[in-house]
């Protein structure tokens, strides 16, 4: 945020300046309070045009540090980024999560509508397919690069 100006047409006093530190592209929004609502509503905006951020660096200024630009943060950043890692990729052919977990997510909405992955949850079962996971998490992703690399071609 930069600012206090002089006050402009329109009361605007103060800027929003956000750079994408990979390709140094800026967005800046005049803004005529310093509020965290208004913070939040810009990050929104920039996420909706651009993507969730990967990471938000700022000066832990008031409008930062306020209630509502943390539960927009909360409510909104995290559950976006909850689905994307969740998302199947077209070039790997597989999610993120199994990527790194080798197993299929969970979605909040598989234990609050009671998902048949949850009815038929058996722990003993559970155990041994996990660990037949693991042996395969190598091959699975083996064959995330080969097609990643077909992609590419």
């Amino acid at each position: 945020m930069v600012g206090p100006f002089k006050i402009t047409p329109g009361s605007y006093t103060h800027i929003f300046v956000v750079v994408d530190k990979f390709t140094k592209w800026i967005e800046v929004k005049a803004i005529t309070n310093i509020e965290s609502a208004k913070a939040a509503q810009f990050i929104n905006e920039i996420a909706h045009r651009f993507g969730v951020p990967n990471r938000i660096i700022t000066d832990l200024g008031k409008q930062f540090t306020g209630f509502e630009f943390w539960d927009f943060c909360q409510d909104n950043l995290i559950n976006s980024l909850w689905g994307l890692q969740t998302l199947k990729s077209w070039a790997a052919g597989y999610t993120p999560f199994f990527m790194v977990y080798s197993s299929k997510a969970i979605l909040p909405s598989d234990v609050a509508f009671g998902a048949p992955c949850i009815q038929y949850y058996e722990e003993g079962k559970a155990e041994t397919s996990r660990w037949v996971d693991i042996d395969n998490l190598k091959e699975h992703r083996v064959a995330a690069l080969i097609q990643h690399a077909c992609h590419e071609q």
